[in-house]
Order: C-alpha cells, then sequence, then structure tokens
C-alpha cells in the first residue's frame, strides 16, 4: 500500500513540476506574484528546482513501481517497471500536464505557485539552486553575449532585422534621459543616472508608464516610438 501511496505522489510531484515549467516559460516576463516576483526572475533557479524535483519524483516513482511489481511476482520485472515507468511519467506526468498549461495558463500558474515556492524553498536550502547558478554562471560580458545571439540570428533573419535587432537591444541599457520629454505627471523618479532597463524595472513594480528622469520624463509609449524611429533610420 505505501509503495502504491509513493507512487502516486511521484506522479502527481512530476505533474506540478511540468504544468508550471510551461507556464512559467509561456508567462514570462509577465509575471504578477507580488513579492515573489524576484524569485520568478530567478530563471535559474526556477528551471533547476523543476528539473531536480522532476528527478527526484521519476526515481521514487520507478523504484515504488519496481517494488509493487515485485510483490505481484511478475516476470522481468526489472524491464517491465522501467518501462511503464518511464512511459506513464512521459505521458501522465509531462505531456499531458503541459497541455494543460497551455490551455489555462493564468489558471495553473495562479494555482501552482505557492506549492511549486514551497519546493523551490526545499531547493534553496539543500543548495540546489545555488549549484546551478555557480555551473551557469555566465562567463561572458553582456556584449559578448548580445554579439553571440546576434550571430546566433543572423543564419535566421537578414540584415536590416539584424541592425534593428542590435539597435534595439543596445538601447535598453543607454541613459534613459536621453528619450525623455517634457513635463507631465511621473509615478516615480529616478536619477539621470538610471539606465532604460532601470526605468521599465520601475515601471513595472508601480505599474505606470511614466517616471521623471532629470529634468525630463521617461514615457514609455514615447520611447517606443522614438527607439522605433532611431532603429529604422539606423538601418536605411
Amino acid at each position: 500500500m505505501l509503495n502504491v501511496v509513493v507512487f502516486i505522489l511521484s506522479l502527481l510531484l512530476s505533474m506540478l513540476m511540468s504544468s508550471f515549467e510551461m507556464a512559467y516559460v509561456r508567462k514570462a516576463p509577465f509575471f504578477n506574484a507580488g513579492k515573489f516576483d524576484d524569485i520568478l526572475h530567478d530563471r535559474t533557479g526556477v528551471l533547476a528546482t523543476v528539473l531536480f524535483w522532476n528527478t527526484v519524483a521519476l526515481v521514487f516513482g520507478s523504484i515504488s513501481l519496481y517494488d509493487i511489481l515485485s510483490s505481484l511476482h511478475v516476470p522481468g520485472v526489472i524491464v517491465l517497471s522501467g518501462v511503464i515507468a518511464a512511459l506513464t511519467f512521459a505521458v501522465f506526468g509531462d505531456f499531458f500536464p503541459k497541455l494543460l498549461a497551455i490551455s489555462h495558463l493564468d489558471r495553473v500558474f495562479r494555482l501552482e505557485l505557492y506549492p511549486f515556492l514551497v519546493f523551490y524553498f526545499l531547493s534553496h536550502l539543500l543548495l540546489i539552486t545555488k549549484l546551478a547558478k555557480s555551473i551557469l554562471r555566465s562567463k561572458y560580458s553582456r556584449e559578448e553575449v548580445i554579439d553571440m545571439i546576434l550571430a546566433y540570428l543572423s543564419g535566421r533573419i537578414g540584415e536590416v532585422d539584424l541592425k534593428f535587432a542590435a539597435e534595439a537591444m543596445g538601447a535598453f541599457y543607454s541613459p534613459a534621459h536621453t528619450y525623455a520629454v517634457e513635463g507631465g505627471d511621473a509615478c516615480a523618479e529616478m536619477s539621470e543616472d538610471a539606465s532604460v532597463m532601470d526605468v521599465l524595472r520601475i515601471m513595472r513594480e508601480r505599474r505606470c508608464t511614466r517616471v521623471r528622469v532629470g529634468e525630463g520624463v521617461f514615457d514609455l509609449h514615447t520611447f517606443l516610438k522614438m527607439l522605433s524611429r532611431r532603429a529604422l533610420s539606423a538601418v536605411e
């Protein structure tokens, strides 16, 4: 009886991790989890948690299934238990939960957020997230990463689109005051040294579209228009 319970719990754990992983990937970066936003932006930690507990679920599920079949004196129990466990976890623990997450993205994300956070904190206590971050820590500068991304994209998009992407990516790390306009209301105030990314983070936290930067106001809609004009002029 205990082995049956362990197998069911392992399958449920795998379903949780798989469906939340799909909801997380599809929903990023538009999270709305309040004080847990910082945790969700720890992409390496979140995905490491999913991978670790999915592996744990598969291991315990396979062992419990082996014990169940052994008690029934089924021939070829090692091979049979492995095949059944692989198919069960692949179909019911991974495929169907991800389909469900795609069909009901927001609902799945809301329902599974807090159960997932329990396993995230357990992973943190077990140093799983820290180990993942140390292994996957970037060894390249931001500029090198951008160059590598663009080099990868260059085989898939045209030269004009490539230059547009480079201009757009560079703009997010440029000083925000270069896109500021005169006057108007603002929901927050930042120094003139703030980058566009810094301003966008504040906008996301405050849920607004206008932030005062130095003597001007950074307006999100105006920024997008200016960015479009600059990028297009750069590729003409």
